[in-house]
Protein backbone atom coordinates (compact mmCIF):
# COMPACT_ATOMS: atom_id res chain seq x y z
CA UNK A 1 0.00 0.00 0.00
CA UNK A 2 1.41 3.84 -0.67
CA UNK A 3 1.73 6.09 1.82
CA UNK A 4 -1.61 7.99 3.36
CA UNK A 5 0.03 10.77 5.18
CA UNK A 6 -0.69 13.39 2.71
CA UNK A 7 -4.25 12.75 1.97
CA UNK A 8 -6.91 14.29 4.44
CA UNK A 9 -9.55 12.99 6.88
CA UNK A 10 -12.80 12.00 5.07
CA UNK A 11 -15.81 13.42 5.90
CA UNK A 12 -18.29 11.41 8.45
CA UNK A 13 -20.90 11.21 5.23
CA UNK A 14 -18.11 9.60 3.51
CA UNK A 15 -16.76 7.55 6.60
CA UNK A 16 -20.26 6.31 6.61
CA UNK A 17 -20.83 5.41 3.33
CA UNK A 18 -16.80 3.89 3.00
CA UNK A 19 -17.87 1.65 6.05
CA UNK A 20 -21.18 0.47 4.49
CA UNK A 21 -19.33 -0.10 1.01
CA UNK A 22 -16.62 -1.66 2.82
CA UNK A 23 -18.87 -4.81 4.40
CA UNK A 24 -21.17 -4.92 1.50
CA UNK A 25 -17.78 -6.06 -0.57
CA UNK A 26 -16.10 -8.12 2.12
CA UNK A 27 -15.62 -11.67 2.11
CA UNK A 28 -17.03 -11.65 5.33
CA UNK A 29 -20.29 -10.77 4.36
CA UNK A 30 -20.48 -13.04 1.15
CA UNK A 31 -19.73 -15.88 3.86
CA UNK A 32 -22.28 -14.65 6.42
CA UNK A 33 -24.92 -14.43 3.55
CA UNK A 34 -23.80 -18.14 2.88
CA UNK A 35 -24.15 -18.95 6.27
CA UNK A 36 -27.98 -18.11 6.89
CA UNK A 37 -28.40 -19.89 3.35
CA UNK A 38 -27.35 -22.59 4.93
CA UNK A 39 -29.03 -22.63 7.77
CA UNK A 40 -32.56 -21.99 6.49
CA UNK A 41 -32.12 -24.80 4.24
CA UNK A 42 -31.76 -27.22 7.15
CA UNK A 43 -31.55 -30.83 6.46
CA UNK A 44 -32.70 -30.72 2.98
CA UNK A 45 -30.43 -31.36 -0.50
CA UNK A 46 -27.54 -28.67 -1.21
CA UNK A 47 -29.71 -27.44 -3.99
CA UNK A 48 -28.35 -25.30 -7.03
CA UNK A 49 -31.50 -23.05 -8.68
CA UNK A 50 -31.26 -22.15 -12.42
CA UNK A 51 -33.04 -19.31 -14.04
CA UNK A 52 -32.97 -19.63 -17.49
CA UNK A 53 -34.78 -17.16 -20.03
CA UNK A 54 -35.60 -18.67 -23.18
CA UNK A 55 -34.70 -15.43 -25.38
CA UNK A 56 -31.35 -15.28 -23.29
CA UNK A 57 -28.05 -15.99 -25.66
CA UNK A 58 -26.19 -16.72 -22.47
CA UNK A 59 -29.06 -18.84 -20.73
CA UNK A 60 -29.12 -21.07 -24.33
CA UNK A 61 -24.93 -21.36 -23.28
CA UNK A 62 -25.61 -22.39 -19.95
CA UNK A 63 -28.53 -24.81 -20.53
CA UNK A 64 -26.18 -27.24 -22.24
CA UNK A 65 -24.23 -27.63 -19.16
CA UNK A 66 -27.13 -28.09 -16.43
CA UNK A 67 -26.56 -32.08 -17.20
CA UNK A 68 -23.08 -31.89 -16.76
CA UNK A 69 -23.02 -30.14 -13.60
CA UNK A 70 -25.52 -32.47 -11.73
CA UNK A 71 -23.77 -35.38 -12.93
CA UNK A 72 -20.32 -33.96 -11.29
CA UNK A 73 -21.56 -33.32 -8.14
CA UNK A 74 -23.70 -34.25 -5.28
CA UNK A 75 -26.43 -31.31 -5.58
CA UNK A 76 -29.65 -31.01 -7.26
CA UNK A 77 -30.29 -28.91 -9.98
CA UNK A 78 -33.40 -27.27 -10.02
CA UNK A 79 -34.43 -25.32 -13.34
CA UNK A 80 -36.94 -22.45 -13.43
CA UNK A 81 -38.16 -20.63 -16.48
CA UNK A 82 -37.27 -16.85 -15.20
CA UNK A 83 -39.05 -13.70 -17.27
CA UNK A 84 -36.73 -11.11 -19.03
CA UNK A 85 -35.61 -8.34 -17.01
CA UNK A 86 -37.53 -5.11 -16.79
CA UNK A 87 -35.29 -2.73 -19.54
CA UNK A 88 -33.22 -0.69 -16.78
CA UNK A 89 -31.84 -3.57 -15.46
CA UNK A 90 -29.93 -4.15 -18.87
CA UNK A 91 -27.76 -0.85 -18.71
CA UNK A 92 -28.44 0.04 -22.38
CA UNK A 93 -31.42 -1.59 -23.75
CA UNK A 94 -31.34 -0.93 -26.61
CA UNK A 95 -27.70 -2.04 -27.74
CA UNK A 96 -28.15 -5.03 -25.11
CA UNK A 97 -29.55 -7.60 -26.99
CA UNK A 98 -27.53 -7.06 -30.41
CA UNK A 99 -24.16 -7.17 -28.11
CA UNK A 100 -25.23 -10.06 -26.23
CA UNK A 101 -26.06 -12.28 -29.15
CA UNK A 102 -22.55 -11.33 -30.42
CA UNK A 103 -20.60 -11.96 -27.65
CA UNK A 104 -22.46 -15.59 -26.43
CA UNK A 105 -21.89 -16.63 -30.43
CA UNK A 106 -18.31 -15.61 -29.94
CA UNK A 107 -17.46 -17.15 -26.20
CA UNK A 108 -19.34 -20.64 -27.52
CA UNK A 109 -16.80 -22.44 -28.96
CA UNK A 110 -13.94 -21.86 -26.36
CA UNK A 111 -16.54 -23.08 -23.50
CA UNK A 112 -16.64 -25.96 -26.16
CA UNK A 113 -20.77 -25.21 -26.39
CA UNK A 114 -23.30 -24.70 -29.22
CA UNK A 115 -23.09 -21.13 -30.07
CA UNK A 116 -27.21 -19.41 -30.58
CA UNK A 117 -27.37 -19.01 -34.23
CA UNK A 118 -27.54 -15.69 -35.71
CA UNK A 119 -31.29 -14.47 -36.36
CA UNK A 120 -33.64 -12.40 -34.10
CA UNK A 121 -35.89 -14.13 -32.29
CA UNK A 122 -39.02 -15.13 -33.63
CA UNK A 123 -41.51 -14.54 -30.90
CA UNK A 124 -44.01 -17.19 -31.45
CA UNK A 125 -40.90 -19.66 -31.09
CA UNK A 126 -39.55 -17.89 -27.83
CA UNK A 127 -43.32 -18.45 -26.10
CA UNK A 128 -43.82 -21.73 -27.40
CA UNK A 129 -40.04 -22.91 -26.25
CA UNK A 130 -41.00 -21.39 -22.63
CA UNK A 131 -44.35 -23.31 -22.70
CA UNK A 132 -42.52 -26.81 -23.53
CA UNK A 133 -40.04 -26.15 -20.76
CA UNK A 134 -42.30 -25.00 -18.11
CA UNK A 135 -42.17 -28.49 -15.56
CA UNK A 136 -39.70 -30.16 -17.16
CA UNK A 137 -37.41 -31.99 -14.90
CA UNK A 138 -33.88 -31.58 -14.80
CA UNK A 139 -32.97 -34.93 -17.31
CA UNK A 140 -35.62 -33.57 -20.02
CA UNK A 141 -34.48 -29.75 -19.31
CA UNK A 142 -31.17 -29.38 -20.59
CA UNK A 143 -31.88 -31.23 -23.81
CA UNK A 144 -35.56 -29.45 -24.65
CA UNK A 145 -33.77 -26.07 -23.99
CA UNK A 146 -31.15 -26.77 -26.71
CA UNK A 147 -33.80 -28.05 -29.00
CA UNK A 148 -36.18 -25.29 -28.13
CA UNK A 149 -33.40 -22.89 -28.09
CA UNK A 150 -32.22 -23.34 -31.36
CA UNK A 151 -35.94 -22.77 -32.95
CA UNK A 152 -35.73 -19.41 -31.18
CA UNK A 153 -32.26 -18.48 -32.37
CA UNK A 154 -32.09 -19.87 -35.61
CA UNK A 155 -35.20 -17.86 -36.76
CA UNK A 156 -37.76 -20.96 -37.01
CA UNK A 157 -41.20 -20.51 -36.93
CA UNK A 158 -42.74 -22.08 -33.94
CA UNK A 159 -44.42 -25.30 -34.83
CA UNK A 160 -48.40 -25.44 -34.94
CA UNK A 161 -49.93 -22.71 -33.07
CA UNK A 162 -47.85 -20.84 -30.33
CA UNK A 163 -48.72 -22.37 -26.69
CA UNK A 164 -48.63 -19.74 -23.86
CA UNK A 165 -46.99 -20.37 -20.86
CA UNK A 166 -49.19 -20.61 -17.88
CA UNK A 167 -49.16 -17.37 -15.97
CA UNK A 168 -48.38 -18.94 -12.67
CA UNK A 169 -45.28 -20.53 -13.67
CA UNK A 170 -43.76 -17.25 -14.67
CA UNK A 171 -44.79 -15.59 -12.07
CA UNK A 172 -43.60 -18.04 -9.20
CA UNK A 173 -39.97 -18.29 -10.77
CA UNK A 174 -40.07 -14.21 -10.65
CA UNK A 175 -41.00 -13.99 -7.11
CA UNK A 176 -38.71 -16.59 -6.07
CA UNK A 177 -35.83 -14.74 -8.07
CA UNK A 178 -36.99 -11.57 -6.59
CA UNK A 179 -36.97 -12.78 -3.03
CA UNK A 180 -33.08 -14.41 -3.51
CA UNK A 181 -31.77 -11.45 -5.06
CA UNK A 182 -31.63 -11.12 -9.00
CA UNK A 183 -33.41 -10.03 -11.72
CA UNK A 184 -31.52 -11.44 -14.58
CA UNK A 185 -30.94 -14.78 -16.54
CA UNK A 186 -28.88 -17.40 -17.19
CA UNK A 187 -27.99 -17.20 -13.42
CA UNK A 188 -27.27 -19.62 -10.64
CA UNK A 189 -27.77 -19.42 -6.73
CA UNK A 190 -26.42 -21.57 -4.53
CA UNK A 191 -26.56 -21.57 -0.54
CA UNK A 192 -26.44 -17.46 -0.22
CA UNK A 193 -25.15 -16.16 -3.80
CA UNK A 194 -25.70 -15.52 -7.10
CA UNK A 195 -23.28 -16.97 -10.45
CA UNK A 196 -23.60 -15.68 -13.79
CA UNK A 197 -23.64 -17.99 -16.54
CA UNK A 198 -20.87 -19.75 -18.08
CA UNK A 199 -18.72 -17.28 -17.05
CA UNK A 200 -18.96 -17.50 -13.06
CA UNK A 201 -19.45 -21.71 -13.34
CA UNK A 202 -15.96 -22.35 -12.58
CA UNK A 203 -16.32 -19.78 -9.50
CA UNK A 204 -19.28 -22.31 -8.48
CA UNK A 205 -17.61 -25.07 -8.92
CA UNK A 206 -14.76 -24.47 -6.79
CA UNK A 207 -17.01 -23.26 -4.27
CA UNK A 208 -18.77 -26.95 -4.49
CA UNK A 209 -15.14 -28.66 -4.23
CA UNK A 210 -14.48 -26.75 -1.42
CA UNK A 211 -17.58 -28.41 0.51
CA UNK A 212 -16.72 -31.56 -0.44
CA UNK A 213 -19.29 -32.07 -2.61
CA UNK A 214 -17.58 -33.11 -5.82
CA UNK A 215 -18.31 -36.93 -6.83
CA UNK A 216 -14.94 -36.86 -8.17
CA UNK A 217 -12.32 -35.07 -6.97
CA UNK A 218 -10.44 -35.95 -9.80
CA UNK A 219 -13.19 -35.01 -12.62
CA UNK A 220 -11.99 -31.37 -14.42
CA UNK A 221 -14.34 -28.88 -14.28
CA UNK A 222 -17.65 -28.52 -16.26
CA UNK A 223 -17.07 -25.11 -17.63
CA UNK A 224 -13.31 -23.59 -16.60
CA UNK A 225 -12.33 -20.67 -17.59
CA UNK A 226 -11.05 -20.63 -21.31
CA UNK A 227 -7.22 -20.66 -21.32
CA UNK A 228 -6.28 -17.17 -23.66
CA UNK A 229 -3.26 -18.08 -26.20
CA UNK A 230 -0.54 -15.43 -25.54
CA UNK A 231 2.36 -13.79 -27.56
CA UNK A 232 5.14 -11.53 -26.79
CA UNK A 233 6.24 -8.65 -29.25
CA UNK A 234 2.15 -7.88 -30.40
CA UNK A 235 3.68 -4.71 -32.09
CA UNK A 236 1.15 -3.79 -34.97
CA UNK A 237 -1.56 -5.08 -32.71
CA UNK A 238 -3.82 -2.38 -30.69
CA UNK A 239 -5.70 -2.43 -27.76
CA UNK A 240 -7.93 0.45 -26.79
CA UNK A 241 -9.40 0.35 -23.22
CA UNK A 242 -11.97 2.08 -21.98
CA UNK A 243 -11.94 2.07 -18.30
CA UNK A 244 -13.75 4.07 -15.84
CA UNK A 245 -12.80 5.59 -12.14
CA UNK A 246 -16.36 4.61 -10.87
CA UNK A 247 -15.94 1.18 -11.67
CA UNK A 248 -15.41 -1.69 -9.43
CA UNK A 249 -15.07 -4.20 -11.94
CA UNK A 250 -12.28 -1.90 -13.49
CA UNK A 251 -11.03 -1.54 -10.41
CA UNK A 252 -10.24 -5.19 -9.40
CA UNK A 253 -9.42 -6.36 -13.05
CA UNK A 254 -6.57 -3.09 -13.94
CA UNK A 255 -3.48 -4.57 -12.04
CA UNK A 256 -4.62 -7.91 -14.63
CA UNK A 257 -5.29 -5.37 -17.39
CA UNK A 258 -2.12 -3.78 -17.08
CA UNK A 259 -0.10 -7.18 -16.76
CA UNK A 260 -1.62 -8.37 -20.14
CA UNK A 261 -0.12 -5.27 -21.88
CA UNK A 262 3.74 -5.85 -20.59
CA UNK A 263 3.05 -9.87 -21.66
CA UNK A 264 1.72 -9.48 -25.07
CA UNK A 265 3.77 -6.38 -25.68
CA UNK A 266 0.65 -5.29 -27.44
CA UNK A 267 0.25 -1.20 -28.71
CA UNK A 268 -2.18 0.10 -25.94
CA UNK A 269 -4.39 3.41 -25.94
CA UNK A 270 -6.19 4.12 -22.31
CA UNK A 271 -9.51 6.36 -23.12
CA UNK A 272 -11.34 6.59 -19.81
CA UNK A 273 -15.38 7.34 -20.05
CA UNK A 274 -17.62 9.14 -17.48
CA UNK A 275 -19.22 6.16 -15.44
CA UNK A 276 -22.34 5.00 -16.55
CA UNK A 277 -24.80 6.76 -14.30
CA UNK A 278 -23.42 9.99 -14.92
CA UNK A 279 -24.44 8.84 -18.72
CA UNK A 280 -28.27 8.11 -17.81
CA UNK A 281 -27.47 4.54 -17.72
CA UNK A 282 -29.83 3.19 -15.54
CA UNK A 283 -28.77 0.95 -12.25
CA UNK A 284 -31.68 -0.04 -9.71
CA UNK A 285 -30.64 -1.05 -6.75
CA UNK A 286 -30.56 -4.91 -7.14
CA UNK A 287 -28.17 -4.63 -9.97
CA UNK A 288 -25.92 -2.24 -7.35
CA UNK A 289 -25.63 -4.63 -5.26
CA UNK A 290 -24.86 -7.00 -7.42
CA UNK A 291 -22.26 -5.49 -9.15
CA UNK A 292 -20.45 -4.72 -5.93
CA UNK A 293 -20.69 -7.94 -4.32
CA UNK A 294 -19.91 -9.77 -8.10
CA UNK A 295 -16.77 -7.53 -8.36
CA UNK A 296 -15.73 -7.53 -5.13
CA UNK A 297 -15.68 -11.44 -5.17
CA UNK A 298 -14.11 -11.00 -8.61
CA UNK A 299 -11.25 -9.13 -7.15
CA UNK A 300 -10.71 -11.68 -4.30
CA UNK A 301 -9.65 -14.01 -6.86
CA UNK A 302 -7.61 -11.94 -8.45
CA UNK A 303 -5.79 -10.75 -5.55
CA UNK A 304 -7.34 -7.23 -4.90
CA UNK A 305 -9.21 -6.97 -2.35
CA UNK A 306 -12.15 -3.84 -2.42
CA UNK A 307 -11.79 -2.09 0.91
CA UNK A 308 -14.03 0.52 2.28
CA UNK A 309 -14.29 1.87 -0.63
CA UNK A 310 -15.11 6.13 -1.27
CA UNK A 311 -17.56 6.57 -4.53
CA UNK A 312 -16.45 9.28 -6.90
CA UNK A 313 -19.82 9.46 -8.02
CA UNK A 314 -20.95 12.84 -9.63
CA UNK A 315 -18.38 16.20 -9.16
CA UNK A 316 -15.34 13.93 -7.84
CA UNK A 317 -15.26 11.65 -10.77
CA UNK A 318 -15.78 14.53 -13.67
CA UNK A 319 -13.34 16.61 -11.66
CA UNK A 320 -10.63 13.57 -11.62
CA UNK A 321 -11.03 12.85 -15.22
CA UNK A 322 -10.79 16.58 -16.16
CA UNK A 323 -7.20 16.39 -15.41
CA UNK A 324 -6.33 13.18 -17.80
CA UNK A 325 -5.26 15.19 -20.82
CA UNK A 326 -3.12 16.74 -19.12
CA UNK A 327 -1.89 13.98 -17.21
CA UNK A 328 -1.65 11.80 -19.74
CA UNK A 329 0.24 14.69 -22.05
CA UNK A 330 3.00 14.33 -18.98
CA UNK A 331 3.53 10.64 -19.67
CA UNK A 332 1.48 9.89 -16.28
CA UNK A 333 -1.82 8.57 -18.15
CA UNK A 334 -1.83 4.65 -17.23
CA UNK A 335 -0.33 5.26 -13.53
CA UNK A 336 -3.19 7.91 -12.57
CA UNK A 337 -5.62 5.61 -13.63
CA UNK A 338 -4.18 2.76 -11.70
CA UNK A 339 -3.33 4.86 -8.54
CA UNK A 340 -6.25 6.50 -8.60
CA UNK A 341 -8.46 3.12 -8.73
CA UNK A 342 -6.37 1.81 -6.01
CA UNK A 343 -7.09 4.87 -3.22
CA UNK A 344 -10.61 4.98 -4.26
CA UNK A 345 -11.87 1.02 -4.16
CA UNK A 346 -9.03 -0.41 -2.39
CA UNK A 347 -7.50 1.48 0.34
CA UNK A 348 -10.92 3.60 1.14
CA UNK A 349 -8.85 7.19 0.60
CA UNK A 350 -11.20 9.96 -0.05
CA UNK A 351 -10.87 11.03 -3.49
CA UNK A 352 -14.08 13.24 -2.89
CA UNK A 353 -11.90 15.94 -2.01
CA UNK A 354 -9.42 18.20 -4.59
CA UNK A 355 -6.76 17.40 -1.55
CA UNK A 356 -7.49 13.60 -2.29
CA UNK A 357 -7.15 13.61 -6.08
CA UNK A 358 -4.28 15.60 -5.88
CA UNK A 359 -2.78 13.18 -3.53
CA UNK A 360 -3.17 11.08 -6.25
CA UNK A 361 -1.40 13.20 -8.64
CA UNK A 362 1.63 13.25 -6.55
CA UNK A 363 1.45 9.22 -6.12
CA UNK A 364 2.68 9.18 -10.07
CA UNK A 365 5.53 11.30 -9.39
CA UNK A 366 4.28 14.88 -10.35
CA UNK A 367 3.76 18.18 -8.84
CA UNK A 368 0.26 18.55 -7.30
CA UNK A 369 1.00 22.48 -7.61
CA UNK A 370 1.01 22.39 -11.11
CA UNK A 371 -2.17 20.75 -11.52
CA UNK A 372 -4.18 22.06 -9.06
CA UNK A 373 -6.00 25.01 -11.08
CA UNK A 374 -6.70 22.29 -14.03
CA UNK A 375 -8.65 20.79 -11.85
CA UNK A 376 -12.18 21.39 -13.39
CA UNK A 377 -11.22 22.38 -16.40
CA UNK A 378 -12.30 21.45 -19.79
CA UNK A 379 -8.66 20.31 -20.98
CA UNK A 380 -10.13 16.86 -21.40
CA UNK A 381 -13.60 17.62 -22.38
CA UNK A 382 -12.95 16.66 -25.75
CA UNK A 383 -11.20 13.24 -25.55
CA UNK A 384 -13.89 12.15 -23.21
CA UNK A 385 -16.58 12.22 -25.54
CA UNK A 386 -14.33 11.27 -28.51
CA UNK A 387 -13.42 7.98 -25.92
CA UNK A 388 -17.32 7.77 -24.97
CA UNK A 389 -18.40 8.04 -28.91
CA UNK A 390 -15.71 5.12 -29.88
CA UNK A 391 -17.01 2.96 -27.18
CA UNK A 392 -20.88 3.46 -27.95
CA UNK A 393 -19.69 2.93 -31.59
CA UNK A 394 -18.67 -0.15 -31.11
CA UNK A 395 -21.84 -1.39 -29.78
CA UNK A 396 -20.67 -1.25 -26.33
CA UNK A 397 -21.12 0.84 -23.00
CA UNK A 398 -20.11 -0.78 -20.24
CA UNK A 399 -16.81 -0.55 -18.39
CA UNK A 400 -14.36 -1.98 -18.55
CA UNK A 401 -14.50 -1.95 -22.26
CA UNK A 402 -12.14 -3.70 -25.05
CA UNK A 403 -11.29 -3.46 -28.92
CA UNK A 404 -8.83 -4.94 -30.30
CA UNK A 405 -7.53 -4.26 -34.14
CA UNK A 406 -4.48 -4.64 -36.37
CA UNK A 407 -4.50 -7.00 -39.46
CA UNK A 408 -7.12 -7.55 -41.98
CA UNK A 409 -9.85 -9.17 -39.67
CA UNK A 410 -12.27 -6.79 -38.21
CA UNK A 411 -11.61 -5.19 -35.02
CA UNK A 412 -12.92 -6.95 -32.21
CA UNK A 413 -14.94 -5.44 -29.18
CA UNK A 414 -15.92 -6.92 -26.04
CA UNK A 415 -16.60 -5.63 -22.09
CA UNK A 416 -15.87 -7.43 -19.06
CA UNK A 417 -13.17 -8.29 -16.66
CA UNK A 418 -14.18 -11.78 -17.41
CA UNK A 419 -13.55 -11.00 -21.17
CA UNK A 420 -9.28 -10.67 -20.49
CA UNK A 421 -8.84 -14.09 -21.62
CA UNK A 422 -10.53 -13.39 -24.99
CA UNK A 423 -8.53 -9.86 -25.38
CA UNK A 424 -5.37 -12.01 -24.84
CA UNK A 425 -6.28 -14.49 -27.29
CA UNK A 426 -7.43 -12.07 -30.12
CA UNK A 427 -4.11 -10.42 -30.02
CA UNK A 428 -2.04 -13.60 -29.67
CA UNK A 429 -3.97 -14.24 -33.01
CA UNK A 430 -3.84 -11.24 -34.39
CA UNK A 431 0.12 -10.83 -33.90
CA UNK A 432 0.53 -13.99 -35.05
CA UNK A 433 -0.99 -13.32 -38.11
CA UNK A 434 0.91 -10.22 -38.93
CA UNK A 435 4.31 -12.30 -38.45
CA UNK A 436 3.14 -14.67 -41.11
Amino acid sequence: MTDAVHLQPRGLRTRIQSRIGGWLASEAAASRRERRARRQRGSAAPTIHYFHQVDDPYSFLAAQRLNDLAEAYAVEVAPHLAPPPAPAYLGDAKRHPGWALADARDVAPFYGVEPPGPAPTDPDAAATAQARLAGLPLHEFSAAALEHGRRVWNGSPANGVPVETPDDVLAASAALRRKLGHYGGAMFWYDGAWYWGLDRLAVLEDRLRAEGLARDADTPLVAPEPTPETVTGAAGVTLEVFPSLRSPYTAVSFPAIRALVRRTGVDVVWRPVMPMMMRGVAAPRPKQLWIISDAARAGRRRGVTIGRWVDPFGEPVARALSLWQPIHAAGRGEAFLAAYLEAAWVEGHDVTRDAGLLEVVRRVGLDPSEFAPLVGGGASAGVLESNLDAMLGAGLWGVPSFRVSGGDAPPLACWGQDRLWRIETEIARRARALQT
